[in-house]
């Protein structure tokens, strides 16, 4: 834990330094500094993040909902913005920032489920508290891979709310310069159809991990760029998440 508080106090220094002076010793820092200053990304999307990404050192539940969402805009939002943001001078107005906010919640959300069985063995559950308890679902039944009705409803809600959250963020597809279409649309293809599909084996959900469709996808996302340009993201089904 102490050494990776001093990592990212060292990282956050450096990264701030180098918005401070326009200038950076790290290479990789040094490319990013010059997009952000060509593009003109408003620094406090990057301030964000990194104050944000404190928020995970020493993460180990949600105990709400609301609480997920409060990781989404202390974290997840700022990343988007200041890696996305790039596609528009300025950062872009205030429909992309709203699309990448949605495509934040369901990527974030996808990503969640995929590494569920791996962020269980290291002690960190990101699926909120309070929907394991609507389903009657306790940290143990997902440690130990346990397929039960509860189990098989939580997943699938929180397919749900990925997909919906997806579905919403119409204005991140939609919204992107001509130049950058292809790349931001393979990006949400991508991830939808990657999503999770929780599948029974035995008395166990793949043994505690997930089934992806990862092949599908990569043809999905190949072919994304005309067809998402015609019709857009689907709408979601049932409002946003709350």
């Amino acid at each position: 834990m102490e050494s990776r508080v001093r990592r990212l106090d060292d990282w956050t220094e450096r990264a701030r330094s180098a918005m401070g002076g326009g200038t950076a010793d790290h290479p990789l820092m040094r490319a990013y500094l010059n997009s952000c200053e060509t593009r003109g990304l408003p620094w406090r999307w990057v301030e964000d993040y990194l104050t944000g990404a404190r928020v995970d050192l020493d993460f180990s539940e949600f105990a709400t909902e609301a609480d997920y969402q409060r990781y989404i805009d202390q974290l997840s939002w700022p990343f988007a913005m200041a890696t996305a943001g790039l596609v528009h001078p300025g950062g872009g107005g205030d429909q992309w920032a709203e699309g990448c906010r949605w495509l934040a919640d369901g990527c974030q959300r996808s990503d969640f489920l995929m590494d569920l069985a791996e962020d269980m063995r290291g002690g960190r559950l990101y699926l909120p508290l309070d929907a394991l308890a609507r389903h009657g679902v306790s940290r143990a039944d997902l440690a130990e891979g346990r397929d039960t009705p509860g189990v098989r409803a939580l997943l699938a809600e929180v397919v749900g709310q990925a997909r919906t959250a997806l579905g919403a963020a119409d204005g991140f597809v939609t919204g992107a310069p001509e130049a950058h279409f292809r790349c931001t649309a393979s990006r949400w293809s991508c991830t939808a159809s990657g999503l999770p599909e929780w599948r029974r084996s035995g008395r166990r959900w793949r043994g505690g991990r997930t089934a992806t469709t990862r092949g599908p996808a990569g043809a999905c996302c190949v072919r994304s760029g005309a067809r998402t340009r015609r019709c857009g993201p689907a709408p979601p089904a049932d409002g946003r998440p709350g």
